[in-house]
């Protein structure tokens, strides 16, 4: 009897065996209707369909990542990082954790994952066919697609708060620009782009609106890289917008928008699409509203969202962020130009002002447009100095940084307040709307000097003159001065570095206080003095750099 239930538990086992694996065998998996195939088939566990990581990531537009200390597995798109660990049930959607009904697993050398987790978190819809077993997913569900119109869109309502136009080949008001390529292999490394005129493109013209587009416009090309395996441009970047400028407000709308032509693709291909959206200082999150468009080889195409400000976002940088991929297998685009990234919205009311007039259009173009520096204009206010420089930023280029929040005007000085000290320093800021770009040169002597006294509170100013992502940020100066409640002159001297200084400004936040800024100037000796001979008032507070300078 006992070798006869043996037999038949056995046979139970086996043929439970059979039905998993004719099963597993059964499972389909369609997206957007196209069936998909995978080295390791669709696998049930506990009643959840798992699929290979990597296909099912890359079928959805993410980009891919493994880390192997922690055996956890990542998909990121512009808008949503998934991470999923081997053999735990919790899951990171946006860092937010998500309980799984089943864990991911290593099946057949493969990283499985949840299909239906993985999908909807990406922001698709997925059903399932019981008859033909089969998992259908869908990837515009999530986001809102449009398939552009080649004639000139209407005008945007509202006041234009920030136009990064890319004249003087400088993303100004932005702090810094990039484009990234994918490689055969799938990674992602930084890739070239360059500052070219209209003139130079002339074949493309511009694009079909009334906004101004100047002379300058950026290209991205991977050409332009060092690495020949990149196969496109994958992701795109226009970083840190002044904070004052947007002036977020909660429960009030903005617009964004920004001009885009495809030249080429890596397979000829005639379109490509992008993944777009705001962001919120250097939180990826800041704004979840994105989306997803195509557009065309050969046309102008103006990519733009709205978006509705939450009280997190208030006193928040901004720009916008790009994630390119191909309509069909492999057309990864590989030279595209971009023009006119514009923030829109109510910097004042609670609701959009009537349309603007092309005259008011264009005062506001020019109010918003980064302001040039009065070289030369003004003579050096120091009279320990040597007067034989030449002044090439004042006070006035210093007060564009005025928000009326934390940094105000007082007749003619910058008064700041810094109450309650910010967790870091970058927390109170002021950084000038002035274009300085090619105003530093290499291996000239310059001075910074003002006049700052204390308020009230401890005192803590730390200045910065500073290139973009482009140069790795270098900066000629990134150090603190000494000053009191007297009005203290601080001089800060260094020489210029190779890398083009395209900001200048301070940091506050380093401690609790009122400080007030004022008679404010950068001098240009070039060869004419030493740095040495010049007189200086740094003191080191945490990760301090003077160009041409040693601190002790």
């Amino acid at each position: 009897m006992k070798k006869f239930l043996s037999i038949i538990l056995a046979m139970m086992m086996i043929l439970s065996t059979f039905t998993f694996v004719m099963a597993d065998d059964g499972i389909k998996i369609t997206i957007d209707g196209e069936a998909k195939t995978f080295d390791v088939m669709p696998q049930i566990i506990d009643g959840r369909t798992l699929v290979p990581m990597r296909a099912i990531f890359e079928s959805l537009g993410a980009e891919v990542g493994w880390d192997d200390a922690t055996k956890t597995a990542t998909g990121k798109t512009a808008t949503t990082t998934v991470s999923l660990t081997i053999d735990k049930k919790a899951a990171k959607v946006n860092n937010k954790v998500i309980a799984l009904d089943v864990a991911a697993q290593i099946i057949e050398g493969r990283t499985m994952v949840p299909a239906r987790f993985v999908a909807e978190s990406l922001g698709c819809k997925v059903d399932w066919d019981g008859n033909t077993k089969t998992v259908i997913i869908s990837k515009d569900a999530g986001n809102t697609e449009e398939t552009p119109k080649t004639e000139a869109p209407a005008p945007v309502e509202g006041t234009k708060l920030a136009v990064v136009s890319f004249e003087n080949n400088s993303p100004a008001p932005s702090t810094a620009i990039n484009f990234w390529g994918k490689t055969a292999d799938n990674k992602n490394i930084n890739n070239s782009f360059a500052y070219v005129n209209y003139s130079d493109v002339a074949s493309i013209g511009k694009p079909n609106s009334d906004d101004d587009f100047g002379n300058s416009l950026v290209k991205a090309d991977v050409s332009l890289g060092k690495d020949a395996s990149v196969k496109g441009i994958y992701e795109g970047r226009v970083n840190d917008i002044p904070a004052e400028m947007m002036n977020f407000k909660e429960g009030r709308k903005y617009t964004m928008y920004m001009w885009v032509y495809l030249a080429e693709t890596a397979n000829g291909g005639n379109s490509a699409k992008v993944s777009f959206r705001a962001y919120a200082n250097t939180n990826a999150d800041g704004f979840k509203s994105a989306k997803t468009l195509t557009f065309k080889k050969g046309e102008w195409t103006r990519l733009q969202i709205e978006f509705t400000a939450k009280a997190e976002h208030e006193g928040a940088t901004t720009g916008v962020r790009m994630t390119f991929t191909p309509v069909a297998e492999g057309d990864f685009p590989t030279v595209m130009y971009f023009d006119n990234l514009t923030f829109v919205g109510d910097p004042e009311g609670t609701s959009a002002p009537a349309p603007a007039t092309k005259e008011e259009e264009k005062k506001e173009e020019t109010k918003t447009e980064a302001p040039a520096p009065s070289v030369g204009t003004e003579k050096i206010l120091d009279p320990t100095l040597p007067q034989t420089g030449t002044v090439i930023i004042t006070q006035k280029d210093l007060l564009t940084a005025v928000n009326n929040k934390t940094t105000k005007e007082v007749d003619g000085a910058l008064q700041v307040t810094v109450s309650p000290k910010p967790s870091s320093d970058t927390g109170v800021t002021a950084m000038s709307k002035t274009a300085i770009s090619g105003l530093i040169k290499q291996g000239n002597v310059y001075m910074l000097t003002f006049k700052a006294r204390l308020i009230s509170g401890d005192p803590y100013i730390k200045a910065y003159v500073q290139g973009n992502d482009t140069a790795n940020y270098a900066k000629s100066v990134f150090a603190a001065t000494s000053y009191d409640k007297e009005w203290t002159t601080c001089y800060m001297p260094f020489v210029g570095r190779k890398e083009d200084m395209v900001a200048f400004g301070f940091r506050f936040g380093g401690a609790e206080h009122v400080s007030e800024i004022k008679d404010l100037q950068i001098i240009d000796y070039g060869t004419s003095v030493k740095v040495t001979d010049l007189p200086h008032t740094y003191i080191v507070v945490g990760n301090t750099s003077v160009s041409g300078v040693k601190l002790q």
